[in-house]
């Protein structure tokens, strides 16, 4: 893997270690959650299961260990990207909060994916602009979310 030729001095490898580093929490965060002890790992090949607990901890452990965990834990690889390149802290993984703005993102470049090419043009001098959309999608949001609120308040009251 090209990762690990990448020298832990240099600034791409300390971003690289931190990353390894959230990615190990994440899988140690889930193997208490599900009380999944490392001895209960001794028949998955390619996982060391002696060790695998401490190299967790210090983050040592090879990506092709850490992705033969996140398939056993049935982890999702694609929200563990997310977290380690938007949101940095491995806690996230397991909040509403991130599954909000994961599915809420995934959903906004699907639909730029289709919209973009469509328009055609340079979008570069919108860039300062980009706060103020977030800032719009954020109240619609919001505003769907107050919505969402008021209906399930009805729908409480009237089976009632």
């Amino acid at each position: 893997m090209f990762l690990e030729k990448i020298p832990l001095e240099s600034p791409q490898g300390a971003q690289i270690e931190a990353h390894r580093l959230i990615i190990c929490k994440i899988i140690l965060m889930e193997m208490d959650r599900k009380n999944i002890r490392a001895i209960s790992l001794r028949h998955t090949p390619g996982i060391k299961h002696k060790t695998v607990r401490k190299r967790l901890q210090s983050g040592h452990v090879p990506g092709e260990e850490q992705a033969l965990l996140i398939h056993h834990l049935r982890l999702d690889p694609d929200r563990i990207a997310f977290i380690v390149s938007c949101l940095g802290e491995a806690e996230f993984y397991f909040t509403d909060h991130c599954t909000v703005m994961y599915d809420l993102t995934t959903q906004l470049i699907a639909v730029m994916r289709e919209t973009l090419p469509a328009l055609g043009g340079d979008f570069m001098p919108i860039k300062d602009q980009y706060g103020i959309i977030a800032r719009k999608i954020r109240g619609l949001v919001v505003e769907q979310h107050r919505r969402n609120l008021e209906r399930f308040v009805l729908d409480q009251n009237a089976s009632e």
